[in-house]
């Protein structure tokens, strides 16, 4: 099966599960550096709200955040948080 998977995915997206998966099962793998995709905030309609969001999840816990801003751009709230893992 090692061989299976080394000939079949010679080149993979990279990230933090496969990484471990290839490490656990003693893989050689080449991972693609991952692509950058730019993005741009737009305004809300007016009379509208917008929220953005964002997260992420390490090893050793996650974290959490985002934005809520009126048609003007303007910051209504924010929120934080994360968890960590014993």
């Amino acid at each position: 099966m090692k061989l299976y998977i080394q000939k079949n995915l010679l080149e993979a997206k990279d990230s933090y599960s496969l990484r471990a998966l290839a490490d656990r099962l003693g893989l050689q793998m080449n991972f693609k550096p991952e692509e950058v995709l730019w993005c741009r905030w737009k305004l809300a309609e007016q009379g509208a709200y917008m929220l953005n969001t964002d997260g992420s999840v390490q090893q050793d816990g996650s974290g959490y955040g985002g934005t809520i801003r009126d048609g003007l751009g303007n910051v209504v709230r924010v929120y934080a948080g994360c968890s960590s893992r014993n």
